[in-house]
């Protein structure tokens, strides 16, 4: 875990939970392959954050800096918006379920 934790910059902890708590076979890689989404979502920053909302250590965090992004207006925070149509699936190269994801990311997010 040492050597994981530090090529990826996290502490011990969070890789633990992270492991825990987080079906890493859907994690998103952020590479951007899944394109503009047709409803605004900035899809690698909300799986991201969805992600780290999993993690019992950054919960916390990540609700506090979601709520302060939507309150400075900033737009694509919103996965309640996804209508699932699936492009940005088409286009996944590790076949992410994003509106699965994005159903649940809905159920999690701050408000």
């Amino acid at each position: 875990f040492y050597h994981i934790a530090e090529s990826l910059g996290m502490s011990v902890q969070r890789l633990e939970e992270l492991y825990e708590n987080v079906d890493t076979s859907k994690l998103c890689t952020g590479c951007g392959y899944c394109g503009e989404c047709s409803e605004g979502i900035l899809i690698p920053d909300v799986l991201d954050a969805y992600t780290n909302l999993l993690i019992p250590s950054a919960s916390a965090s990540t609700a506090a800096a979601i709520k302060a992004k939507i309150a400075a207006g900033e737009e694509g925070y919103a996965p309640s918006a996804c209508s699932a149509c699936k492009q940005c699936e088409e286009k996944c190269p590790n076949s992410l379920p994003v509106s699965e994801l994005m159903a649940a990311a809905s159920e999690n997010w701050p408000s």
